[in-house]
């Protein structure tokens, strides 16, 4: 998001259209040559001395005022997308697989519009460490507990402090937390500036511990550019440095002027010493290259040497990536070519064929009040996985499902393999199985390589909502066959705010166990202007560990007080095959029952746990493939506990483990009906 005070800036700034693109060198030391198509740099900047944080701590969070911020118009290039030719999204997924997401595990408020936002739209993203969630939004930063305790909320104003720049007094948003999960480090930018003329300001916090609320921080004020504006900027962490990307642009005319990438010493800022920030400017001209989104590191580290990535696309078929090698020793050695260009399933832009950029429906408000999708580039994060030695690229961008005018939107994603060898498109899919609109995507992956993406969703008759779907690495390509799930469901449209939405949300991996998702993006309770915002999480059960084998059965069978005709079945190896029902009794509190099944690839099957009524049983059901813990679920106040499984995994044996939830059972007053129903469907 841009803001600017509405007494600083003219009306006229703020409506002017996007125009000519006008080209203006850095000010910065002189490159030594240019590299590639259009390449300008190195650029080597002046060191930045940071200013360590003067407060113990950062205290307790205080409600405030809402501030309120004018906004600039979307910056996008003048310069027009191809135009796509009649088509259909060839790679559409036009069907939702039976519900198996996994439930959220935590669920809370995040930061609101009255009580900590400023402007439209609120830019809500975050990122998760082993204590905490610390999430930004458009002007403040919030720090949570990991089941939702706001432990310190402030403006970017009342975080920075002693940079003597405009990153102390007018921070003005499109803000980014990313966790170091190498060096368990928080990191928090925005830009800044006190006058539309310049300079503009990455205003960059970096904590000095893992504790973001008491542990300190360091500040830096780096000059984005003495005349350019550095809009919609994106960092990614990386061994060897922080890379960041903005779009350049000339306020006075509302021109982007250049794609500017950045290389930030990462080690001078985790031990507090002096950034010499290294960077390449892509000039807009006959070509233009904007949102360039630089890869952000999850999991195992890269191979040693191993570049940045950065990627953007093109309609109506190419993506385009680069490669970013910094050299610490030499900086003027340093490197950004590209781009290659890989072709992608043909896509429309949404709302190419009524040449609009706000075309997402909400219930209750007129088309002005319908909101952007922001189709024009690639949504945070590009995600970089390096499982077994596999090296992937992962990415997301919303599209429209045909050219033709009023289809709904849906999430473009693609899987990159082998990206400083041989790149290429290993998988590709477009998530859009209804009549509802999906945009505002964030997509991440987890150790074992299942990926989970978070959007909003609205309609005429929905509310704009937050959902996730996902896939399980065994998924077949091109598909995210997990179904889909709700975070929460909006409850109200937005209205008279520019049709301005996200710009962007966030999916994240949690680095505790590299498996547990945690998403957040922007909702409204009731129809006006105050977004609000959510935190979740969740897990795909086949990443975590498998759990403990049941305990070694003494030598003495324990007493079976309740015998029925499928004792002994206390263990996998005990488990009788299920064709019918099957009556059980739960012998005492810590009996198990073990049944087994085979299962064909491609078939759903239907796994219930009945209890009558009049027996207090709360079962528990577990399905177990390969070892893997699948599927689970129970009730704590009811008597049934079900799974639906859609087996995508291949012709294999499932195991089911029913225990009793709370260890109630008495005597043989425990009993419950197990059954198994088969399917012949596929999403």
């Amino acid at each position: 998001m841009s803001t600017s005070k509405s007494h600083r800036f003219p009306l006229l700034v703020l409506f002017l259209a996007v125009v000519a693109f006008i080209l203006l060198a850095p000010v910065r030391i002189p490159p030594a040559t240019a590299q590639g198509p259009q390449v300008q740099g190195p650029f080597v900047g002046p060191p930045i001395i940071p200013v360590s944080s003067v407060r113990a701590g950062l205290g307790r969070a205080q409600a405030r005022p809402p501030e309120q911020l004018d906004l600039l118009p979307p910056q996008r290039r003048a310069q027009a997308f191809a135009p796509a030719l009649s088509l259909t999204d060839p790679v559409r997924q036009s069907r939702k697989a039976i519900t198996l997401m996994p439930a959220p595990i935590q669920n809370f408020e995040g930061l609101s519009r009255i009580a900590w936002g400023a402007g439209w739209p609120p830019d809500p993203n975050g990122d998760v460490g082993p204590n905490h969630y610390v999430q930004a939004v458009n002007i403040s930063l919030g720090i949570f507990s990991k089941t939702g305790s706001l432990l310190y909320a402030n403006t970017f104003n009342g975080l920075f402090d002693g940079t003597g720049t405009p990153c102390d007094t007018t921070n003005r948003g499109d803000p980014i937390v990313l966790y170091d999960q190498l060096a368990n480090r928080w990191i928090v930018t925005d830009f800044a500036f006190a006058s539309s003329a310049g300079p503009f300001y990455q205003c960059i916090a970096v904590s000095k511990t893992g504790d973001p609320v008491s542990g300190g921080w360091w500040f830096y004020a780096m000059v984005a550019d003495s005349q350019l504006l550095n809009d919609y900027p994106k960092l990614g962490l990386w061994p060897d440095a922080y890379y960041m990307s903005a779009n350049m642009f000339r306020l006075s005319t509302n021109s982007l002027v250049s794609t500017r990438v950045w290389a930030l010493d990462r080690n001078a800022m985790l031990n507090g010493l002096p950034l010499t920030p290294v960077s390449f400017d892509l000039p807009c001209g006959a070509t233009c290259y904007p949102s360039l989104l630089p890869s952000n590191l999850r999991g195992a580290l890269p191979p040693s040497g191993s570049p940045n990535f950065f990627a953007s696309i093109d309609s109506p078929n190419i993506l385009h990536l680069w490669k970013f090698h910094v050299d610490w020793t030499s900086p003027g050695n340093s490197t950004f070519t590209g781009p290659t260009n890989l072709t992608v399933a043909n896509f429309a832009m949404p709302c190419n064929a009524a040449a609009i950029f706000a075309c997402v429906p909400q219930p209750g408000v007129s088309p002005f009040d319908w909101v952007d999708g922001l189709g024009d580039r690639l949504m945070m994060q590009l995600q970089y996985r390096n499982i077994a030695g596999t090296e992937s690229l992962w990415a997301n961008h919303t599209v429209a499902t045909s050219t033709a005018v009023g289809v709904p939107t849906g999430i473009r994603w693609y899987e990159i393999r082998d990206p400083n060898g041989s790149p290429s498109i290993y998988q590709q899919g477009t998530f859009q199985p209804d009549a509802n609109y999906r945009w505002m995507g964030s997509l991440a992956v987890d150790r074992v390589g299942n990926m989970a993406l978070g959007y909003s969703v609205s309609s005429t008759s929905l509310y704009p909502s937050i959902r996730y779907t996902g896939r399980l690495a065994s998924d077949p390509l091109g598909i995210l066959g997990q179904g889909e799930t709700s975070l929460v469901e909006g409850t109200g449209s937005q209205v008279g705010h520019s049709s301005r939405w996200g710009d962007y949300s966030a999916m994240t991996v949690d680095p505790v166990d590299d498996c547990t998702f945690w998403y957040t993006n922007e909702y409204y309770a009731t129809t006006g202007g105050n977004w609000q915002t959510r935190i979740g999480s969740f897990v795909f059960p086949s990443c975590l560990p498998p759990p403990a084998p049941p305990a070694t059965v003494a030598p003495t069978p324990r007493p079976q007080r309740c015998d029925d005709a499928y004792e002994p079945d206390d263990s996998a190896d005990l488990a009788h095959t299920i064709t019918t029902p099957q009556w059980h009794n739960f012998c005492v509190p810590t009996d198990q029952d073990w049944v087994k099944f085979k299962a064909r690839a491609g078939w759903v099957y239907h796994i219930k746990a009945d209890t009558p009524t009049n027996f207090p049983t709360e079962p528990r059901i577990e399905l177990y493939v390969n070892g893997n813990l699948i599927a689970a679920n129970d009730h704590y106040f009811g008597n049934i506990a079900e799974i639906w499984w859609w087996n995508n995994i291949g012709d294999v044996t499932g195991y089911v483990r029913v225990t009793e939830l709370k260890g109630r059972a008495e005597g043989g007053n425990s009993q419950y009906t197990l059954s198994l129903e088969e399917f012949k469907d596929k999403p």
